[in-house]
């Protein structure tokens, strides 16, 4: 990880707050990774169990938050 190594490691100490005691840059940023790599899988394990549950409400939101009149809302749901 030799290019944007220091963007890494900056990433990782103001995000993450990573210890810098006694370690590489390379070890920070490592950890920074693989604290968001982490995150990601986290939320991404949340969002599948939302969508299966929860499809019909998740629609209701996109139409609701995309501002649409009620005529296409109606419309949208009644397709399902």
């Amino acid at each position: 990880m030799p290019y944007g190594l220091d963007k890494f490691r900056r990433f990782a100490v103001n995000v993450w707050e990573v210890d810098t005691d006694g370690k590489s840059d390379e070890q920070i940023a490592e950890e920074g990774l693989s604290r968001t790599e982490g995150r990601f899988v986290r939320i991404r394990r949340i969002c599948q169990q939302f969508l299966q549950k929860n499809c019909w409400q998740i629609l209701y939101l996109m139409v609701t938050l995309a501002d649409c009149r009620k005529l296409k809302k109606f419309w949208i749901l009644r397709q399902f």
